[in-house]
């Protein structure tokens, strides 16, 4: 596990492609538009890589409040078994980058992941998807 570069492109999309079959969402892949994204995170961001997994994240102030910052995690995909490794790589970089707080987010029918996350977190809302 390490921090990623760009030349980990390639691994991070096909890892991409990977959490995408596995959530099953309504949209289609687009490995263009995310590695955009992952070019993002690396470059001024935060990107991690593992030989089966990947996380990105970002940290901005809260728009109606500059001096609060968040970090957000963006995707975070974990096959060998790194994702708390990952979680807390990400804490001490969010940490350093002054952030006030942490933005974790999973589906709502991912129950080892929600649990995982309330064990570190607290919910402070609800989203809902209306595909249309």
């Amino acid at each position: 596990m390490r921090l990623a570069t760009i030349a980990d492109l390639p691994h991070i999309s096909a890892q991409a492609a990977k959490f995408h079959v596995s959530v099953g969402p309504e949209w289609p892949w687009d490995a263009e538009a995310f590695e955009n994204i992952a070019r993002n995170c690396i470059s001024g961001g935060f990107a991690m890589v593992s030989d089966n997994g990947f996380f990105l994240g970002i940290a901005a102030p809260y728009p109606i409040s500059p001096t609060w910052v968040q970090a957000h995690e963006l995707f975070l995909w974990s096959e060998d078994g790194r994702g708390g490794q990952f979680v807390r790589a990400f804490r001490k970089w969010a940490i350093a980058q002054g952030a006030n707080e942490i933005l974790w987010s999973c589906r709502a029918d991912n129950e080892r992941v929600t649990r995982f996350f309330s064990k570190i977190a607290k919910p402070v809302g609800v989203s809902f998807s209306e595909v249309l």
